[in-house]
Parts: C-alpha cells; sequence; structure tokens
C-alpha cells in the first residue's frame, strides 16, 4: 500500500493522490489559459477528477515544443511531429512540492484541426470523445493535452507519435515480414481498440487505416473527429445528414452508404475491411476508380477480393464482419475474444495452425503472388481515383444492401470478385442457386370429418426441409428490370439455400400417386415412380385463384372421389361448406422421373387392388402456397362484401410485394368473415389475415394447395414413356380430372383474384396507394411544395371512397407570400387551424418572405377522372408513426426527435385527391382576365371553347407537371390520351389536415407540454451519482459530473444537495456548490460543514437537477416535464454588518413550495458559499450569509442569486439517470421546504 506524503491516505497507484492532486491542479488554474473558456474548462474538469495520471490533460504553451515538422494532411487535419521540452506529467513529488515529469524532449505529434481558430462543438467533440477512451493498454492512441499556434492561430492536439505512421503506411512497409501470428496480434490490438470505444457506448464513424497508428510495439486508433454517442440522431446536426457521409469508400458499410443511421455494426463492417488489408496487405479496391459505380457494386454485394490463399477459419470472420445486415454482424467484443485466442493462445489453436500451413504451402506453389528479392513491402499499384483520405460522399438512389452469394463464387473459401455471366443464347434460363426455403407439408387427414378443423388435428407435424434443385424460369422472370424490384426480392427470397433434391421429393412424396378416399386425398402406400428424377420448380406467375361454393352438399361431383359413385357423392355432406375457397399459389413444382419396376410388376392378389397400393392418380404438377375457406359471405351487406374484397385484395399485394402495410383493425369492424387456413387455424381478425399472408410470401410457410396435370395411375402401366404433354393430350382435361385440391369436393365458378373483385375501381384504388404514396404524409420541400414523406403515417380504418368524374376545367390561381396563408386561404382547406395545426416546428420553415408571387399567376387546365374522398373517422396514425412519435416524447431531446419525426412522416395529410391531368401555363399578374375558375363540363364537350380562352390569353403552348410541352394543336390527343386510367397524377389536394390532429388526444398533450413550454425555465435534467472516490479526510472535494445527452449551451444553473444512502438531507453536514458548466456536464464542490461530522461522504450521494430553456439547451427530460418551475436569477448587495437579503418572487408562495438556491460571489473566486434559508413571505424569500468574512468585509459586496421553485403541487421528482431505490425524490431533498413554521407575517429585515 503507498499512501500519499500529504493527506496520509492510500493512494490510487503510482502514487497519484486524487484529492491532493486536484488542489495543486486547482492552485495553478490562475497561471494559464487557453484563450478560451470552453477549453479551459474541459482541461480544468479532467485535472480535477483525474484518477491516473494518462487521464490528465494539460494546456501546453506552444514554446514548449520545439523541432516542429510536417508529417501529413488528413481529411480535417494536418499533422506534425514535435519534441515537447517537459515531458506529460507522471505524480506529485513531495519534496519538490512539484510534478514529476516523464519522457523530457518526448516526441509527440501535433494534430491542427483545419479552422479551429474558432473553437466548435466538433472540435471539443472530439477532444472529450478522445480523452474518454484513453484507459491504460486501451489501444488508443494517448492524448496529451491542447496548445495553440500562434502563427496559424489553431488550436492543436498534443498526442502520442507513432514512429511507424499509419497502419497503411506500415503495410506497404513490413507487409512481407510479417507472419500469421504478427498479423493476428496486430488485428487484436485493433480489435481492443475498437472494443473499448464500444464499451464507452461509442461509434467510431471513420475507422480506417490511415486512422490507426502503429508505434514500436503494437497499433493503436487515433482522430474521433466524428466520433458520436452511439444514441446519436443523425438528424441533430445539419453537417451530418443522411446524405452527408464522410469517410474513405471502401470502409463504409453499404447501409451507411444507403443514407442509414450509424451504428457498432457499422463499425464492425470498417473492422472487416481492415482484417482484409492486414492479411492480404493490400488497400482495398485499390485498382479501381471510387466512384458511384463502386458504391452500387458494394450495395450488390461486392467486397474486396484476396490474391493469397487465406485459412478459411479468418475468411469466415471477415465475412460474418462484412455482412450486408448490419445484425448479422459479430460485436466488437467477440471480435476482441476470436483474436485474443487466435493470437495470445497461438500454440494451442491446432484448427487455425493447419489452415494456416495449408495456406503457406499453397502461396509458396503459387506463381501469382511473389515477393521480390530484399523488398519487405508489397508491390503493387493504386489507381489514380483511389482515395484514401476521408471526404465527403453523397449518393442517391442505391440498391438495397445485400450478400455476396450471386456476386461472388467460392473458391478454396477466399472471398473472390465476380462479374455476373448472361449468356444470351439461352432464351430459357437454368439458374443454380443457393437458397433455403421452408415448405411445410399438411395432408389432410384420410376422413376429413365434419369441418376443416379435422385437418389440423390429423396433420399437425410441420418439417422443415432444403433443398438444391436447378430452377428453370422462362424468359427474364428473375431480372431485377421485369415487372418491379419487389417482384425480384419476391423471387429471391422464395427460392434460397436449398440442399439436395431427393428430401423434397421424399418431403411431399411427389414419386407417389394419390389415392381419393371421397374425403381426402393421400399419397400411395408405394412409390410409382423411382426418386432419381428430374425436379423442376418455378414462381407462380398469375394471380390468386377464387372458387365459389365449395363442398355443396346437392352437387353430384366429388372431386376427392376417383369415381362419382353415391356413397363417395355421400361424403360431401360430412365436409364443411364454404362459400369461397381462396388458393394463393407461390411456386409450382414438376416431377418425371423412371417407373419403378415394383409398379410394373404389380398383380391384384388377395383382395388388394393396383389402386390400393399405388393410388388412383398421379400428378405431374403441384401448386404450392397457402389456403383460405371463407365462409359468412352471403350474410354480408353490398358494402361489407366490397370491403372485405378490398381488404383481402389489399392484403395480398402488401404482403407478396413486401410493403409492410397492413390494414388497421384497431377499432371494431362492422363486418368480417370467418376464414379458416387449410390446416385449421382460425383468422378472425385483419391483423391475423395480414400476419398469416406475410407468412406465406414473406417467410415462405407454404403447403400443397392443387394437385394438377393428373394422370390414372391404370395407363402409366400401359404408357411407361408417357411424357407430360403427352398425358394432357391423352387424358381428359376437364376439372374433374385436370385438377384436384385437398379440402375441396366441388365447386361452382373458378375465378381469378380480379375477377371475383369485380369491381375495377377497388383493384385501382390499391394501385394508386402505392403509385402516390397515399398513406404517407406531405412535407414541405426545400421550394416551398407539398410532397409526400418517406414512411407511411396513417392507416385506413374503412374503404375511401372513390367517384369517377369526367371535368374539364379552367383555373387562375396567383400564389400568396407566404406558404402558410396558402394552406388556409380558401375554403378547400376547412379542417385547417392556422393557431392549433400549424405546429411550431412547422412553422420555423415557413417566413412571410419565403415565396413572392406579385408578378405572375398560374393557368391550369384540368381534366378530373377520379376524386379520392376520405373523412377523419376512415384514417387512424400508423402504428410505425405512433411508436415513432412516443420514442421522441420519450427522448431527452424531443425538439429535435420530433422534428425529424414530422420530416419523415409528413406535417400534412389530405383527405381530399383528385386524379387525373393537368397543364400549366404562368401568366403576368397585369393579364386582363382575372376568373378563378371556368367549368367546361365533360371533356366531351366543345374542345372550341378551351382554344378560345388560349386566344384570349395569347397561350401557345402549355406546360405538363413533368415540364413537358404540349402545343395547341396537340391538346384534342392529349384530352383523349388522359383516358386511360394507368397514366394519372395527382392534380390537387383538399381538406388538407395536419398529422398532429391525427394522432390520439394523449399524444396531442404530450406534444403540447413539449412546445408550449420550450421557452420557459423548466427541470431539464436530474441525476444521482456516489461520492465513492471521494475521500473522507477531506473538508473540501470537486467532483465532475458529466451529462449524457450534452445540452445545446451553456447557460443553465444546477441546484442540489449531499444525500444520504437512506435518503436524507445531509445540507446540515455538507454544502454544495455547482460550477464550471459546460455543454457536457458541470463540477460539484463541497465543503464539510462540521469538522466533527462522523458522516462517511464516500456513502453519500449527490442528487442535483440542472434548470434552464429548453429551446436553447435542447435538451428536455421526459420525467419531469410537467412540474412548474420558477427560476429566479438576480444580483443583490450586502449590507455592512448585515448578513441578511430578501429576494422578491414573482409568484406568490405556498406552504409546501421547495426552493433551492445558489449564491456567488467573485470576491471569493466563486468558493462555496454557505447561506441560511431564515424564512418567506407571500412574494419574497429571506436568506442569511454565514460568511463572516463576506458580512464583516469594509468592500461593497455583490452577490449573484439563483433560486428556483417548485411548487407545492409536486410531492417527488423522478431522477433521469437513478436505479431503481433511486427512481424518485421526495423535493425536500434537493431544496428547503417553506412551512408553517419559517414562514414570516411581517419582517423588519425583509426590505
Amino acid at each position: 500500500m503507498i499512501l500519499c506524503g500529504e493527506c496520509n491516505q492510500e493512494n490510487k497507484g503510482d502514487g497519484w493522490c486524487k484529492s491532493c492532486n486536484a488542489k495543486h491542479f486547482q492552485q495553478n488554474f490562475k497561471n494559464w489559459t487557453s484563450g478560451n473558456n470552453d477549453v479551459d474548462k474541459f482541461i480544468q474538469d479532467t485535472q480535477l477528477s483525474a484518477e491516473y495520471f494518462y487521464k490528465v490533460l494539460e494546456w501546453i504553451p506552444y514554446n514548449r515544443l520545439y523541432n516542429i515538422e510536417y508529417i501529413t494532411k488528413g481529411g480535417f487535419s494536418k499533422v506534425y511531429k514535435a519534441n515537447w521540452i517537459d515531458g506529460y506529467i507522471y505524480k506529485w513529488d513531495d519534496k519538490n512540492q512539484n510534478w514529476e515529469r516523464r519522457e523530457p524532449n518526448k516526441i509527440v505529434a501535433l494534430k491542427s484541426l483545419n479552422n479551429s481558430e474558432n473553437i466548435t462543438l466538433e472540435f471539443m467533440d472530439e477532444i472529450m470523445f478522445h480523452h474518454k477512451l484513453v484507459e491504460y493498454n486501451s489501444s488508443i492512441v494517448q492524448l496529451y493535452g491542447i496548445t495553440k499556434n500562434p502563427d496559424a492561430n489553431d488550436y492543436v492536439m498534443v498526442i502520442d507519435y507513432a514512429e511507424h505512421g499509419s497502419l497503411r503506411n506500415y503495410l506497404g512497409r513490413n507487409y512481407n515480414k510479417l507472419d500469421w501470428n504478427t498479423k493476428l496480434r496486430e488485428l487484436w490490438h485493433i480489435a481492443v481498440g475498437l472494443n473499448m470505444i464500444h464499451k464507452k457506448k461509442l461509434i467510431h464513424r471513420d475507422l480506417h487505416s490511415g486512422n490507426i497508428l502503429r508505434s514500436s510495439n503494437y497499433a493503436m486508433i487515433n482522430d474521433f473527429g466524428l466520433c458520436k454517442p452511439a444514441d446519436y440522431n443523425i438528424s441533430e446536426n445539419i453537417k451530418y445528414t443522411k446524405k452527408n457521409v464522410y469517410g474513405v469508400l471502401p470502409y463504409i458499410a453499404p447501409e451507411i452508404l444507403r443514407g442509414q443511421n450509424y451504428t457498432q455494426a457499422s463499425d464492425v463492417y470498417s473492422f472487416g475491411i481492415i482484417m482484409y488489408e492486414v492479411i492480404s496487405g493490400l488497400p482495398p479496391y485499390h485498382d479501381i476508380n471510387y466512384d458511384e459505380n463502386l458504391v452500387i457494386k458494394i450495395c450488390k454485394g461486392l467486397r474486396p477480393r484476396f490474391n493469397i490463399k487465406v485459412p478459411q477459419i479468418i475468411v469466415h470472420l471477415i465475412k460474418r464482419c462484412l455482412d450486408a445486415d448490419p445484425l448479422d454482424r459479430p460485436t466488437s467484443e467477440e471480435i476482441e475474444n476470436i483474436l485474443n485466442t487466435w493470437s495470445n493462445d497461438y500454440s494451442n489453436q491446432a484448427e487455425l495452425k493447419e489452415q494456416i500451413k495449408v495456406a503457406e504451402e499453397e502461396n509458396n506453389n503459387s506463381s501469382s503472388y511473389t515477393v521480390q528479392s530484399g523488398n519487405l513491402g508489397i508491390s503493387y499499384k493504386i489507381h489514380s481515383e483511389a482515395i484514401y483520405t476521408s471526404r465527403l460522399l453523397n449518393f442517391d438512389d442505391l440498391p438495397e444492401s445485400k450478400n455476396a452469394d450471386d456476386y461472388y463464387y467460392k473458391q478454396n473459401d477466399d472471398l473472390i470478385s465476380r462479374k455476373f455471366a448472361v449468356t444470351a443464347k439461352y432464351k430459357s434460363r437454368k439458374i443454380l442457386l443457393r437458397s433455403s426455403i421452408i415448405l411445410t407439408r399438411k395432408i389432410s387427414s384420410r376422413k376429413l370429418g365434419e369441418t376443416t378443423q379435422k385437418l389440423n388435428e390429423d396433420c399437425k407435424v410441420k418439417e422443415e426441409f432444403q433443398v438444391t434443385v436447378k430452377l428453370t424460369i422462362q424468359g427474364e422472370t428473375m431480372s431485377p428490370s421485369s415487372n418491379s424490384k419487389n417482384d425480384y426480392r419476391s423471387t429471391k427470397n422464395l427460392i434460397k439455400n436449398l440442399s439436395p433434391k431427393q428430401q423434397i421429393i421424399k418431403q411431399f412424396k411427389l414419386n407417389h400417386g394419390l389415392f381419393l378416399d371421397g374425403c381426402s386425398i393421400e399419397p400411395s402406400k408405394n412409390a410409382v415412380f423411382v426418386e432419381e428424377g428430374e425436379l423442376n420448380m418455378g414462381l407462380y406467375e398469375g394471380q390468386p385463384l377464387v372458387y365459389t361454393s365449395i363442398n355443396h352438399q346437392n352437387s353430384h361431383i366429388n372431386l376427392l372421389s376417383f369415381k362419382d359413385n353415391y356413397n363417395d357423392v355421400e361424403l360431401i355432406k360430412h365436409l364443411k361448406q364454404f362459400d369461397i375457397c381462396v388458393n394463393f399459389p407461390v411456386a409450382k413444382i414438376t416431377y418425371t422421373a423412371n417407373i419403378t419396376e415394383s409398379f410394373l410388376n404389380f398383380v391384384d392378389s388377395n383382395g388388394i387392388t393396383l389402386h390400393d397400393v399405388y393410388g388412383h392418380l398421379f400428378s405431374r404438377k403441384i401448386l404450392i402456397g397457402g389456403k383460405l375457406f371463407i365462409s359468412d359471405l352471403k350474410s354480408a351487406t353490398s358494402k361489407q362484401a366490397d370491403f372485405f374484397k378490398f381488404l383481402l385484395t389489399w392484403t395480398y399485394d402488401s404482403a407478396k410485394y413486401n410493403k409492410g402495410i397492413s390494414f388497421s383493425n384497431s377499432r371494431t369492424m362492422e363486418f368480417f368473415p370467418k376464414i379458416i387456413t387449410s390446416d385449421g387455424e382460425k383468422l378472425d381478425t385483419p391483423s391475423q389475415l395480414f400476419n398469416w399472408m406475410n407468412s406465406l410470401y414473406q417467410k415462405n410457410m407454404a403447403c400443397i394447395i392443387c394437385y394438377s396435370n393428373l394422370v390414372p395411375i391404370s395407363e402409366l402401366r400401359f404408357n411407361k414413356s408417357l411424357s407430360i404433354d403427352a398425358a394432357e393430350l391423352r387424358f381428359d382435361t376437364s376439372s374433374s380430372i385436370n385438377e384436384k385440391q385437398p379440402g375441396v369436393a366441388n365447386f361452382k365458378d373458378k375465378l381469378n383474384l380480379e375477377e371475383w373483385v369485380k369491381d375495377k375501381t377497388h383493384v385501382n384504388l390499391i394501385r394508386w396507394i402505392k403509385e402516390f404514396q397515399l398513406l404517407q404524409g406531405l412535407v414541405i420541400n426545400k421550394h416551398f411544395e407539398l410532397e409526400n414523406s418517406k414512411k407511411i403515417a396513417i392507416n385506413f380504418i374503412n374503404i375511401p371512397n372513390v367517384v369517377s368524374s369526367d371535368k374539364l376545367y379552367l383555373e387562375m390561381i396567383k400564389p400568396t407570400t407566404s406558404l402558410e396563408e396558402y394552406l388556409i386561404f380558401n375554403d378547400r382547406n376547412e379542417y385547417l387551424d392556422k393557431d392549433n395545426v400549424i405546429l411550431p416546428i412547422i412553422k420555423e420553415l415557413i417566413k412571410s418572405d419565403d415565396l413572392s408571387y406579385d408578378d405572375y399567376t398560374n393557368f391550369l387546365v384540368k381534366f378530373e377522372r377520379y376524386r379520392i374522398s376520405l373523412s377523419r373517422t376512415d384514417i387512424e396514425p400508423s402504428e410505425e408513426f405512433k411508436q415513432a412519435i412516443e420514442k421522441a416524447l420519450e427522448n431527452m431531446k424531443p425538439f429535435v426527435i420530433l422534428q425529424s419525426v414530422f420530416n419523415e412522416f409528413g406535417y400534412f395529410f389530405p383527405l381530399n385527391i383528385t386524379l387525373g391531368k393537368s397543364l400549366k401555363s404562368i401568366l403576368q399578374s397585369s393579364s386582363s382576365n382575372n376568373f378563378k375558375k371556368v367549368d367546361l363540363g365533360s371533356s366531351t364537350l366543345t374542345f372550341e371553347t378551351l382554344i378560345s380562352h388560349l386566344a384570349n390569353l395569347k397561350i401557345s403552348y402549355l406546360l405538363t407537371q413533368k415540364g413537358d410541352i404540349i402545343e395547341k394543336d396537340d391538346l384534342s390527343n392529349w384530352i383523349e390520351n388522359i383516358k386511360n386510367t394507368d397514366n394519372l397524377e395527382i392534380i390537387e389536394y383538399d381538406n388538407i389536415i395536419s398529422l398532429y390532429n391525427v394522432l390520439d388526444a394523449e399524444q396531442q398533450k404530450k406534444i403540447d407540454v413539449v412546445l408550449n413550454n420550450q421557452n420557459d425555465s423548466k427541470i431539464i435534467m436530474t441525476g444521482i451519482v456516489d461520492l465513492e472516490d471521494l475521500d473522507n479526510n477531506n473538508i473540501e472535494h470537486y467532483k465532475r459530473i458529466n451529462i449524457i445527452p450534452s445540452l445545446g449551451e451553456e447557460n443553465y444553473e444546477v441546484f442540489g444537495s449531499v444525500i444520504s444512502d437512506k435518503k436524507e438531507n445531509l445540507k446540515s453536514n455538507f454544502f454544495v456548490r455547482f460550477g464550471l458548466y459546460d455543454v457536457n456536464g458541470f463540477s460539484a464542490m463541497i465543503k464539510t460543514l462540521n469538522k466533527n461530522n462522523k458522516i462517511n461522504i464516500t456513502e453519500c450521494y449527490i442528487l442535483w437537477m440542472i434548470i434552464g430553456t429548453p429551446s436553447k439547451l435542447l435538451v428536455f427530460s421526459p420525467r419531469n416535464r410537467e412540474l412548474q418551475v420558477d427560476f429566479i436569477k438576480e444580483s443583490v448587495t450586502l449590507q455592512r454588518n448585515n448578513s441578511y437579503c430578501s429576494i422578491k418572487t414573482f409568484h406568490k408562495l405556498s406552504q409546501g413550495d421547495t426552493v433551492s438556491f445558489n449564491f456567488y460571489c467573485s470576491t471569493t473566486n466563486y468558493e462555496p458559499i454557505n447561506i441560511k434559508l431564515i424564512g418567506w413571505t407571500k412574494n419574497s424569500i429571506l436568506f442569511q450569509v454565514l460568511d463572516e468574512t463576506l458580512t464583516n468585509s469594509e468592500a461593497t459586496i455583490i452577490m449573484d442569486i439563483c433560486v428556483c421553485i417548485l411548487s407545492s403541487e409536486y410531492k417527488s421528482i423522478k431522477i433521469d439517470n437513478g436505479e431503481e431505490s433511486f427512481h424518485s425524490c421526495y423535493l425536500n431533498l434537493i431544496g428547503h421546504t417553506l412551512t408553517r413554521e419559517n414562514f414570516i407575517e411581517k419582517s423588519s429585515k425583509e426590505n
């Protein structure tokens, strides 16, 4: 045990006494300044709170540095090399009463940030995060302090010097002398640093080999200029918008390139690229241009290629790090543990060593990779446009991220780049894929029983299997250019990770016949065909199929029987009847093979026939997918039936194309039919229907729903070589023989889904919802125009009303000078209310002089085809929108997050939308025509009327919404063409409401609390911190308290007190004052009032709260938003020999109010001043200063007093960072309670 020579208490280590050293540092504060208050405060805080020497930062005068040499330039800084005369502080020397320093004339690196003469939040963030990460052996570059170049006037970080420079330079010079263990050790050190960053809940955001420095011993991570907290929202800072990505292109994860927020998994991707670089010795993509083509390829799955053989176990870890899905990447802790085992326990890694041995032998025998004699580095040529410094990157409309399964092939388990190979001569494309599909076989029971529930009772087993197939797809079905990207994604998701085809043959018994017993379809006991046949699988491309009047008891047809005899028809009575059955086919499977010898040689005997053993029919084609049996439709009204048809079509479209949009069922629906799946599951709500449909199309939970191309078993025996085509020609192709379905004995009509829906308007509406993004809100773009938001804001409760129209009319619109006025300027927007709807966050976007339309008027020609209308009760906020609002309201930074939410989901929503076509011309306002609207009636009326108006206005041509020119002579063709419903556009929004008004009343109230109090004094944040690290023998203590998140400015006040672990206020034992405020925290100075105090301060806590203006600090804790706060700040002059002073309050005080106060005095160097609450009146508070040096001073004493008053309506305060035991505290713990005892009726001292 090492004791401090001053206080005789135990040191933390290496002779470091935190308490005594804090005093030494504080005594020296007056002797230096950086010239900037923020820098001074931060350095002082690190010195007061340092528990070890390496956590100390210093202000280093520039004249203490010499031999300054320029080294290199980065994306945001310049780096120099210098000698530091003094060296770093190690500990306090009691004998010399000065700091003992180590390594005088130490070589250090100077990092000069561009344009840092004016200290910015980014500069302070980098220093703060860098200092936070520095720990002993943390693989983070040591930060010694800050200096300032007097010539350039730039602030400079003083950090450890790495003699080998960056990792990139080190590899370039030394790669060929690095063995495998050394490479793994280098990577382990980097992983240690990365894990340290992530443990501190930070993200580096710019990790690449240029930001990793190589000292004489190991690699260290540097450059935290882009580092941010893990919960940092990209929208909080305009500089870091989703379109503005900073970094070195090859190291940036694909999801970041596509505009998503940074996560710790993004750093892991960067580490994966660094792993590749250390293992291969090559910079990633060093031989190609860093342009948008590379970005697109990376999103599609391109990864750097190895030029050497690499052990499979290492490649596997790299591939995991580079996975396109961030959720599938390993954590930094897992990586550190793996590399620690590999590098530090290398001798015991038998598998790794064996793979390395194989790799080295192959590399030594390879001619593709040679080392020049005497060259320790590796030779390669870098493309002129391969840029390895951090820079701004901005790319739009990038493809979705995916892995390299179809962009790479495996060769010796290494990642090898490979271009798509497309052979045009094959009209029918045969694609070999490794994919996985979960197919669930559900075979109906031998006797179906009275309900389809029996299907589930006898068939409970769902088996998962994998199969490798040769997938034949005609034409360009698999091409991303066909139909839509969603079609392509559905195709890719459906066929994946397939393994031996025999499994699918066995699973579905595709080589067996079908035995029909009158109420079910069973596979035959024995196989008809051998298993070594040809299996072909393709996607079903048609619409769902609807069968009506299922299992009608009066029918004389039983499709579940081989022969329609009387007994089999009678079995129908035991099957449940349904109004309709809907098949949702997903894929089709065909199987051809040789007939088994046992089938050819079978002879009936002992009453056992060919049908008993091999079934009645053989199906050449099966459909897999999902099947729904629906009843009670006949009892629905016409409107209810239409609604269900719309709902079913909507759900199918959303699930198949992975839109993720389910129809709302939060309110009780008037009608929902009885729906049973083929395995007996009941679907009672739209949500259950959507989940089932989504499982079918996105999770591939499919079963056999139809057998077709049926061949009688008896015919097969005599037609051994019968092909599929021959079978279809020879045998009866009527519905009774051509198709069989489990659970369907008979039906009336067979229709596709659109034929069954009938109403083309509903089909069109679903298409319009997708095409015109009708579920999205409206935002205001930079041109002050309304456009669709990015995310879905509302759900439909009822079907929108669609009315067809055939109107052609003219309009004159003179825009107003304010977008806000435009939105409410006529009765078409009757739902808009200027005071209640235009939220403050929207008003910020609108200024009265934003637009100036004094000199022109818009002339519009509108042809109206459809009007889509909703009422307010037809919509509700989407679940995603509600959750986003709730998260924003629960966030410590509600203003920023709310703004972001409304930016993403929209500010407004139109209840009426008009579809059609429109033309536009801009006229000078001086035109004599000033009509507002002229209805020309039907478009079939005289065309000359329109031409006449154009002539009067001297308009020779008009413009479409896309800017195309329509001459007068082309107008008749234009009008004729717009009758096509496939070529419409939105020509008018009407009845625009605020999305704020779509939210429920509770969320509106919470938003009001945030916005209506943003300019008042409120409780910004509360917290509690233990004092375990203090020295109980000291009378004065200093405690640095860091806060998360950071504040927007430093103009705030902190109130608090020291409390015991039993939640007792210790204001009579300790006095605490707060100071050194900055955006990242503050310091507490504690003084023990009684030297004989027996309370151990290390067992106590500081309870604190920050009071300030939410809109300025940009932080507003959700826990105490509704608490009423009165904040008073004023200066008072202390009269000589009079220790009393009073403060007038803005509002009347009440018994039970809680008062907290801070007193400051410049003449005491802002040391803690003990103040006592004497009493209170209805409108004032009386204090007494207990410091005799102030009250007896000859000089005029001016004191700054800050008072916080919390209303008696509230009894407790919630703690933001408190654990369960300190979730909340009574208000009297943080201040003084006004009681009847200390109430002053009349006070002579009040004035």
